[in-house]
């Protein structure tokens, strides 16, 4: 080592002494056995059509959400956006909603999934919510949990209304499910959360106590103490000011973000647990943009979307975009959000 001039035309000082070392390398890890795949994946209301620039209809994007959840193929996939209105575009009688839409679509593609509640609206009719006489059914609007019949069993499954500010916001609920694990018999929960989003110390707050009661409903209905993953829009990020509060809820509770996506910085924190990176460096919010957001090829990107652990090996991590070497997506964009899926190892 030695010091120069700014400009690097001049040396200030002799060289130091040359020191010889040699680097530990880190023993291999072996493989995660039997890994389950699990996926969160904002789909975009059908109703919430905005017009944006690559923004196509429900029934025009459909097909490309389908495409991509079948090329991921996860045990469990946590939806949101996947709305419990009607499609405008569908004939038949009582209408169908958008996750209803979305299932019959995976099983007629051959990809075996069922939802783990097909309930609409929390009223003793649950089809419909006009007139609605409240009778809890388990459902949670647009965020729904699937599960691939072939890989896991469901054991329960249930909903909880997240606290919210006025009657004008959507409602917001968290959809949760335990599981049992085919291939090695290991029994795990999820929970799928949809937070609300909008700028302000208010719903700082009122995200914060969204979360809090999201760990309070896991820890009420998972007495065993399964294996947990948390999966969801979050709507907040590493960039929110003045801190990114559910991310430091979840954390506080043990709770572990796979990418250690810390706050305002695009660098792993030491915390990340993910042993393999496919395109982290994405954003998970994309905006229908033609040319995905991204940072540059190292790090982690921005995310809203989130998929948290308990302890447990996360053998792989992968933010899902189909892009050419441009890095512009190809064809259809499916939804204003990325998927973002782990394998993992359960204990």
């Amino acid at each position: 080592v030695s010091a120069i001039t700014a400009d690097g035309t001049a040396s200030l000082s002799p060289y130091s002494t040359a020191i010889t070392a040699k680097t530990t390398e880190k023993a291999a890890l072996a493989p995660v056995t039997d890994p389950l795949r699990v996926a969160s994946y904002n789909v975009k209301c059908a109703n919430c059509f905005a017009g944006d620039p690559n923004e196509l209809p429900w029934a025009d994007r459909r097909s490309a959400v389908v495409s991509s959840i079948k090329n991921q193929l996860p045990d469990v996939l946590g939806v949101q956006e996947a709305s419990q209105g009607w499609l405008k575009d569908d004939p038949r009688p009582g209408g169908i909603s958008q996750f209803e839409d979305l299932a019959e679509r995976l099983v007629a593609g051959g990809a075996p999934y069922k939802l783990t509640n097909t309930k609409r609206n929390n009223c003793v009719n649950h089809a419909t919510p006009t007139n609605c006489v409240y009778q809890y059914q388990g459902a949670s609007q647009g965020t729904k949990l699937l599960f691939n019949t072939n890989t896991v069993d469901l054991i329960n499954e249930g909903s909880l209304a997240l606290p919210s500010l006025s009657g004008e916001d959507n409602g917001r609920y968290v959809a949760w499910g335990s599981f049992l694990q085919k291939s090695t018999g290991k029994k795990f929960f999820v929970a799928n959360a949809h937070l609300q989003p909008g700028g302000g110390a208010e719903y700082q707050t009122l995200r914060d106590q969204q979360t809090k009661s999201v760990l309070a409903e896991i820890k009420l209905r998972n007495p065993e103490n399964l294996p947990v993953l948390i999966l969801g829009d979050l709507n907040s990020h590493k960039w929110t000011e003045p801190a990114n509060v559910p991310y430091d809820v979840l954390t506080a509770a043990g709770y572990v973000d796979p990418l250690g996506n810390t706050y305002a910085t695009d660098q792993p924190g030491s915390g990340a647990t993910a042993e393999s990176r496919i395109g982290t460096f994405y954003d998970s919010f994309n905006a229908f943009k033609r040319l995905a957001n991204a940072r540059n090829d190292y790090g982690n990107g921005t995310y809203l979307d989130y998929i948290f652990t308990s302890k447990m090996r996360v053998a792989e991590w992968e933010t899902v975009v189909n892009v050419d070497t441009y890095g512009n997506f190809v064809g259809v964009i499916p939804s204003d959000h990325n998927m973002i899926r782990v394998d993992v190892g359960l204990p």
